[in-house]
């Protein structure tokens, strides 16, 4: 096995056709409605599994097409860069692990800054609001308010559900927190995560963030199907 220019552009191709695909069938309701979502989150699977599989094996049959040679061919351009000899391939892959290096770091730094409004965070204390929280995720789970009106949770291990300060019933509340648990117990966020890493990864890729939106959307409606249920 080894890694060549071809092979990564091969996977790269491959890659962007199962988004293609993926983004088609999450569209169509029937697909869904007679298969379920485990077809599309295996294709999902696949699309990742097929981009971080970049190597060319000893059986492989390099298969050219005249309409993408001048592709390959102009990545083997000789070029000089700050005094060395290189190929205009290795040039991009350079910059591109850089630029992910940096993306990578600021997801990170952003990540920890999350964690940190926990110090600011204004807690819910009031006793209906614990009870009916405690009655939905059957353990104590911390919540506390926020200034946006869309809710969320946040956290791996030890989940924090924040919900808006005003403007929301009893009955919205425990919809509220059905929905935002469930994300918990589907692990919605290692998903998010990994998704957003590879969107870091391949920054200059359109596809990959086409395939963050469809998996943030198919996310939700899976959630919402076991909230139905």
């Amino acid at each position: 096995m080894s890694v060549t220019s071809y092979s990564i552009l091969t996977a790269i191709i491959y890659f962007n056709v199962f988004i293609a695909i993926f983004s088609f069938a999450r569209r169509k309701n029937r697909i869904i409605l007679h298969c379920g979502m485990m077809p599309l989150i295996c294709l999902c699977i696949l699309t990742v599994i097929r981009i971080l599989c970049i190597v060319e094996f000893s059986f492989t049959q390099v298969v050219t097409l005249k309409s993408i040679n001048w592709l390959y061919d102009s990545l083997q351009t000789p070029v000089h860069f700050l005094g060395y000899h290189s190929i205009l391939f290795v040039l991009f892959l350079l910059i591109g692990v850089l630029w992910a290096a940096l993306k990578l770091l600021l997801f990170c730094c952003r990540v920890v800054s999350d964690q940190r409004r926990f110090q600011h965070a204004v807690w819910v204390t009031d006793e209906d609001k614990v009870s009916l929280c405690r009655q939905v995720t059957q353990r104590q789970v911390p919540m506390a308010f926020t200034a946006d009106k869309v809710p969320y949770v946040v956290g791996f291990i030890r989940p924090v559900i924040f919900i808006p300060a005003k403007g929301i019933s009893d009955h919205q509340l425990k919809l509220i927190l059905m929905h935002e648990w469930q994300h918990f117990k589907n692990r919605d966020q290692w998903k998010k995560t990994a998704i957003k890493i590879l969107t870091c990864l391949f920054w200059w890729n359109p596809f990959v963030y086409l395939l963050r939106f469809e998996v943030e959307q198919i996310l939700e409606l899976n959630c919402d199907r076991k909230v139905l249920k």
